[in-house]
């Protein structure tokens, strides 16, 4: 996976500690980022949410598998979100390269999703009940994802990104200042349909574009 080092004219810190600047642009590869997480993540929560916007049929009874990790350090959502070796840093270098990243950290999470899904059943939420093939599909589709849950949009200075700066998001606006230090991840399988045909809102559609161009969807 290439591994571009973002200048630090164009990605830098400010009134940070040193120890987290340091940690943050320490240039490292992306691989070893997504080792860290697949090794010290723990599935808090497992379940099922359906399409809600759906308007056609097959809309309605679309669903799409999510999960809730905890991080062991808490610290690792810093390095994966914000670090300039962390996935928002692989969507600055493009959007295909953001989308490769997603898809490596779903694949080394992969184990311990399916683990999780096993070992009870999935929480419904109102979606209709996935099959194993099913949340392999989910899993494995190209808007599949993987995100720091947005409970809390808390913490929102200590990073500068000259082009998110300058072109603000046209609905969120600065939202990419959002600088979680500890958080859950949420990883969020496609929607699909019982036909297994993966269905994506159209807020959505331009996902990994939206986060190159303004570093938030």
């Amino acid at each position: 996976m290439p591994s571009e080092i973002i200048p630090e004219r164009e990605w830098y810190y400010i009134d940070l500690p040193e120890r987290r600047k340091t940690f943050l642009s320490h240039p490292i590869p992306f691989e070893e980022v997504a080792d860290r997480i697949a090794r010290g993540s723990t599935v808090l929560d497992a379940g099922l949410e359906r399409y809600y916007s759906g308007k056609s049929p097959q809309e309605k009874e679309a669903r799409q598998a999510v999960f809730i990790l905890a991080l062991e350090p808490p610290e690792l959502c810093d390095l994966f979100f914000n670090g300039r070796s962390g996935l928002r840093a692989r969507y600055w270098t493009g959007p295909e390269i953001g989308d490769a990243a997603t898809r490596y950290m779903i694949d080394m999470l992969l184990p311990k999703l399916l683990a999780a899904a096993s070992r009870e059943p999935l929480h419904r939420r109102g979606a209709i009940e996935m099959s194993e093939t099913e949340l392999l599909s989910s899993l494995a589709m190209p808007s599949a994802k993987i995100w720091p849950t947005e409970y809390e949009r808390n913490s929102m200075s200590g990073l500068e990104v000259k082009r998110w700066r300058d072109n603000p998001h046209p609905r969120f606006g600065q939202h990419w200042r959002w600088m979680p230090e500890r958080c859950n991840l949420e990883v969020k399988g496609a929607l699909i349909d019982l036909g297994q045909i993966e269905h994506v809102p159209p807020s959505k559609q331009d996902r990994a574009g939206q986060i190159h161009r303004h570093g938030f969807t």
